[in-house]
């Protein structure tokens, strides 16, 4: 029997990828426009929809429909609700719920439009367009909910049962140090970031009850003072932002940092040597990152054991129905040439 071949044609798989590129669009106004929280809790006709989020009736009809073929809404008698996609994943704050990162990802296209990245690719040099109060907003409730995806996770990872003291550095909102805390009662935390990103910190703390254990100490990633020693040093999603000569640097000054035996927790979108897997990896490092990369493995390694640790620990703590931007750790312990 011949079998037949259904993979689509040249022309189908370009116009396939264009497509996703309106897709997201259509993804980013409708979110952007609060149709989803609108459509949160009942099934809307057209015109009381359009009242509610004061839009044109025609252009909104358009939208539904895009957003119909994407099962994101689905239609009931003469009205539109949410599929259960929609519902998991944009509504809310449950444990599916990804809609900061619609908005953090939107930010990144309307700030580097093609133009500006072509522009890059010609003359080289950093991408750095001026971030708005609502960018920073959306990126740092990202980086939130990112950690409540994924910080008790990481937290198990960093097995923290023999340590007394973590640093997070570039710890952002402080959800990993808060769940080091609560996992391990022992344990001692400090977070070290920008005045604009420690503002979020302080908050989720006081909250969380853990002034008394977790320390804030502004600064920047990148200026190699950081205080300690410490036992482990947890550097989550940051490496990327860097080019691979300051990534060594803060290799090295955490190498610093640490005290005798101490150890790195390296969590970043690690790709595989080839550079292609996961996907997103390739993707935000060219879209988003045009100053870092998106770090491959065994590159990493070797930018670790140049700054004194050990060849690392590659552990993978999400599974296959987590989003891949929740990237994966490498752990890696000083070398007992070098501590100190």
């Amino acid at each position: 029997m011949m079998m037949v071949d259904k993979s689509p044609s040249p022309s189908r798989y370009i116009e396939d990828l264009l497509a996703g590129q309106m897709r997201a669009r259509s993804l980013a106004i409708a979110h952007r426009l609060g149709l989803f929280a609108a459509l949160a809790d009942r099934t809307c006709e057209v015109t009381e929809l359009s009242n509610t989020l004061g839009v044109h009736v025609t252009g909104l009809r358009k939208l539904l429909a895009t957003l119909e073929t994407m099962e994101l809404v689905g239609r009931s008698g003469d009205g539109y609700e949410l599929t259960e996609i929609a519902r998991h994943s944009l509504i809310g704050r449950n444990a599916q719920s990804f809609g900061e990162f619609v908005d953090f990802f939107t930010d990144q296209f309307e700030s580097k439009p093609i133009s500006l990245l072509l522009n890059h690719l010609r003359i080289g040099g950093p991408v750095r367009p001026a971030t708005t109060p609502d960018q920073w907003r959306h990126y740092m409730a990202a980086m939130d909910r990112m950690a409540h995806l994924s910080a008790d996770r990481i937290a198990q990872a960093m097995q923290l049962d023999r340590d007394q003291t973590l640093l997070d550095l570039g710890g952002g909102p402080g959800l990993y140090a808060i769940a080091a805390c609560n996992r391990y009662p022992h344990v001692n935390a400090t977070i070290l970031d920008l005045d604009d990103a420690l503002h979020f910190a302080h908050q989720n703390i006081s909250d969380a009850r853990l002034a008394d254990r977790i320390r804030l100490r502004p600064g920047s990633v990148t200026d190699g003072s950081y205080g300690g020693p410490y036992d482990v040093i947890l550097l989550s999603h940051t490496i990327h932002l860097f080019d691979e000569r300051t990534v060594q640097r803060i290799f090295s000054a955490c190498h610093t940092a640490l005290g005798v035996d101490g150890r790195l927790v390296v969590r970043d979108l690690f790709t595989d040597g080839g550079r292609t897997q996961p996907a997103l990896g390739s993707l935000v490092a060219f879209h988003m990152w045009n100053e870092g990369d998106a770090y491959s493995v065994p590159q990493t390694t070797g930018l670790l054991v140049n700054a004194g640790f050990q060849p690392p620990r590659h552990v993978q703590f999400r599974d296959e129905q987590d989003p891949e931007i929740l990237g994966s750790l490498l752990i890696s312990r000083k070398t007992d040439s070098t501590s100190t």
